[in-house]
């Protein structure tokens, strides 16, 4: 905003601005929430907090299916992965870990909108 009445201070504040970036990004609890991202948190559970702490089913929705997709899923209803990605967290905070989340992406209940691959058994001494 001064800039724009002053232009004459763009150039001696941008030493400022950049500092001031450069120290909040310092910070990893900074870092985490300026940087978090769905399309870039991983896939882990680490990741999974991230994005709850976003507080955006649809965001959630992009990561669920990002975790689907790296599991060899296929998501089938992107409208139904909506639904479900509002129920796994609540008050930006995730509802069950990671590990009951892949448990329940595997389950009967995501059959509807999630196709997963064959699981073949591994072949053996007598093929």
């Amino acid at each position: 905003l001064v800039v724009c009445w002053a232009p004459r201070w763009f150039l001696p504040t941008l030493p400022l601005a950049v500092a001031f970036w450069l120290r909040l990004l310092r910070n990893p609890a900074w870092r985490k929430c300026l940087l978090a991202h769905q399309a870039t948190a991983p896939l882990d559970e680490e990741g999974f907090a991230m994005v709850a702490a976003l507080g955006d089913s649809r965001r959630m929705a992009f990561w669920v299916e990002r975790v689907v997709r790296s599991y060899g899923g296929q998501v089938l209803s992107l409208k139904a992965m909506d639904r479900f990605a509002s129920l796994i967290f609540r008050a930006r905070k995730p509802v069950m870990s990671f590990a009951e989340l892949l448990e329940c992406l595997r389950t009967d209940a995501s059959e509807s909108f999630i196709k997963w691959p064959p699981v073949l058994a591994p072949l053996n001494a007598e093929g």
